[in-house]
Parts: structure tokens; sequence; C-alpha cells
């Protein structure tokens, strides 16, 4: 239903424009019809047109109204109908792949995509570029002077490819006529030439890619992770942090089995912890939220979270034991402010216990200075996106086994990594505290 609504909305665009363009009868050609330059499209003469063109799983129709494109599945039932009053055209871009177009001057087409094995039908996209023959490069449309980025996804965003790539970008009145060129080099590279700046310089620069590989889909395959991206893909089309840039994700082992937590982290400023979650008897479970500056620190497979927060010279410190989908707190540690009443003391408190200061210190030695913590933090997570979830889990997903393969090749570098991030943290805690 969507799609086709999106459909009809072009259709009325198309209507629009229609009232502007040349009179006369314009028709389809069959799918080898498709002009090589759909951006300077050249259409054909009436005596060329034949009135019902039929293809493999599509066909258009001459009507009053204009001209019908109908969409059928394997089975041949219709799964799609729309009627332009321009000429479309209908080509096969890629195996099982159709390219249904329409022209409305140059520079002015508008494509979308159908896969005929599961009649999946693409999102419309204006004078983009197709490259690879399953990626679609373009900018978005609506803000002449623009400082957007140049989108690579997959036709049908599924996930397999969402990245964003910002340059000096030429302005121009049509976003993608900066774009002159871009062409897949190998699975991780794309060679790509545009305009640049206000002297409108061409540059020409092979820029990295990470799409999910063959290897990549098979990690998202597993359990925790199906779910895990079902979780992301919710979250994110109702979450204001998504709208507003701040949300971002990591994962990490915290308990001792081999499913990652998953981490997410919606601001850094003070208020803001860190909502942990994991994957307990096949459902996403929410775990809570710990820390503050959108940083919190876990001992890796030990199953603890160390949790601090400091207000107006209070600090308070918390340590959970996490297990079989729950956080259970195992300790309290707080300090009040050192200027009280009676001058500059501290109290300690264990648990709403008062204890003396080497009682404290003596806690803290155990729980948390002889402990290995690892420090989450904000600037270090992966955006998240209403687009290219499945492409930032599957990375996501990578950095945990290059990091596994690191730290049993060279388990030095995971200590002096811990002692770096624990020397950040208490840097960090005394510019706070000052």
């Amino acid at each position: 239903m969507k799609r086709i609504m999106m459909a009809g909305a072009l259709g009325l665009v198309m209507a629009l424009l229609y009232l502007y363009a040349r009179s006369g009868v314009i028709c389809t050609g069959n799918s080898s019809d498709a002009p090589a330059n759909r951006t300077d499209t050249v259409l054909p003469q009436k005596e060329e047109i034949e009135k019902d063109i039929c293809g493999e799983q599509f066909s258009v129709q001459e009507t009053l109204d204009g001209y019908e494109i109908i969409l059928y599945d394997k089975e041949g039932e219709k799964v799609y109908s729309e009627v332009y009053p321009e000429k479309p055209w209908v080509k096969e871009v890629s195996e099982g792949i159709l390219e249904i177009g329409v022209s409305v001057g140059s520079p002015a087409r508008y494509t979308f995509y159908f896969r005929k094995e599961d009649a999946a039908i693409s999102d419309t996209f204006f004078n983009a570029k197709l490259f690879g023959e399953q990626y679609i490069a373009h900018r978005p449309l609506g803000n002449v002077w623009r400082h957007d980025p140049l989108i690579l996804t997959d036709i049908f965003e599924e996930g397999i490819l969402y990245q964003e790539i910002f340059r000096d970008f030429s302005e121009t009145a049509d976003p993608m006529s900066a774009i002159y060129d871009i062409e897949l080099e190998d699975e991780t590279h794309v060679r790509l030439e545009y305009c640049e700046k206000e002297a409108y310089t061409n540059v020409n620069e092979v820029v990295e890619i990470q799409p999910v590989s063959a290897d990549r889909e098979a990690n998202l395959k597993e359990p925790y992770a199906l779910a895990y991206l079902e979780f992301l893909e919710e979250y994110a089309q109702d979450s204001e942090y998504v709208e507003t840039g701040f949300a971002r994700f990591s994962l990490a082992y915290i308990d001792d089995d081999e499913v990652p937590e998953l981490l997410l982290i919606e601001d850094y400023c003070h208020a803001a912890g860190v909502r942990v979650f994991t994957f307990y008897q096949d459902t996403v479970v929410e775990l809570g939220e710990f820390g503050s500056f959108g940083r919190m620190q876990y001992a890796e497979r030990e199953g603890v979270i160390f949790s601090y927060f400091m207000g107006q010279g209070e600090e308070n410190t918390d340590f959970y034991k996490v297990g079989e989908g729950k956080a259970e707190l195992i300790c309290n540690m707080h300090l009040s402010p050192p200027l009280s009443h009676n001058g500059f003391t501290e109290e300690y408190e264990i648990d709403g216990i008062s204890v003396d200061g080497e009682t404290y210190q003596a806690k803290w030695q155990a729980l948390y200075e002889a402990q290995a913590y690892i420090l989450v933090i904000y600037e270090e997570g992966i955006p998240i996106r209403e687009k290219g979830l499945k492409r930032s889990l599957a990375g996501a997903v990578d950095q945990l086994e290059a990091d596994r393969i690191q730290d049993e090749k060279y388990p030095v570098c995971l200590f002096a990594k811990i002692n770096r991030l624990l020397q950040i943290e208490r840097l960090l805690d005394m510019i706070v505290q000052k």
C-alpha cells in the first residue's frame, strides 16, 4: 500500500507537469525501449508506438488518461498498477530487476525498481544513479542551497548498504547534477567523480564502502542479531533521539554467555546514561539505564556493571550483577559533599549504612580498582538512522569479532586499552568535580 500511495503521488506530479508538456499520444515501448541516457530522453513518434506492450511480469497499456503500468508476481497476480500521463520506460537493469522510469524534462526523471522473484517494489528516486547492478546513489531533494550528502544504498533499502558521503559538492538546482559518475571498483570501493565548491572543480576519487557481505549476512541470522535488528528498526521509527540525530548503539559482552548485550545511548548530557538490553528467552529485555554523560563501565564477561553519577558534589556509585535477564544491585556507595555544618568533612555510606573513610576505600578498592572495567563512551557508538541499520549492526558484530581475535592474539592489548580508558575516566571525573 505504501508503494502504491507513493507512486500515486508521483502520478499526480506527472499530471501537473503534463499540462505543460507537448500535446500528442505517447506510449511506452518494450523493455528495450528505455533511452541509453535517461536524462535526455528522446520520445518516439506516433507511428513508432504500439498500443499495448507486454513483457515478463509487466505490461503497459494505453488508456484514455495516459499509460497504465501493471506489475505481476510470479503467479501472475497483479501487485502494482498506476496510470502515467507521460511516456514511461521499463528496462531490465540486472538479472530479475526491472527499472520503471518517467522523464519530465532534462534533468528530471523518476525511477523505481521491481524485483520479479519476490515482487518487491522500491521507493521512487529522483535523478538517481544506478551502480553495481544493486545499488543506488541519490541526494535529498527539497532545498536548492544544500550541503546534503550523497546517499549510497541498496536498491530495495534492505540494509545491505547505507552510507552517507559528505563533500563540498557544488551547489546546483538539481543536487545530483554535481555528481558526474559513480562506479563500483570492487566489493568495498567506488570511484566517484563530482563537481566541487564554487569553483566547480572536477574531482575524481575512490571511496571505501561497507556493504553487508555474504559472511556478514550469515552473522546477522543469529537469533539475537535478528531480534536486535527488529528492535532497532522499531526504535528508529518512533524515537525522537533518532530524529534529532542523538541516538547511538554498540554491542558488548557483559555476562558470560556468547550473546552480546545491546547498548543504547541517547545523549551525552549529565542525566543521560546507557540503556542496556540483553537477549533472554528469545526476547529483547531491558536491564536498565546506567551511568551519566552517555558513559558507563562494565567488566567484560564478568556480568558486572559499574554506574556512576555525581550531582551537587554528591557521588552515587552502583554495582550491578547481570544474569538471567536482569541486573541486580549488589552494592551502593554514597559520598556526601565535603563541606558540612561541622566544617570540611566527608560522610561515607555503603548500602545506606554510615562507614568510615578507611572502610569505604577498602570496598572501593575491591569492587572497582581491583577489577578490569571497560568504558562505554557516547562518541564511540554507532549512529542510529532509519535506513542502513542492517549494515550498521553487521559492522558492530564484525567489530566484536575483530576485538575477540585481537585480544586472543595479543592479550596485553586488552589490558592496555582498559588502563587507557580508566585513565580517561578518572581525568574526566576530575574535570567534572572542578
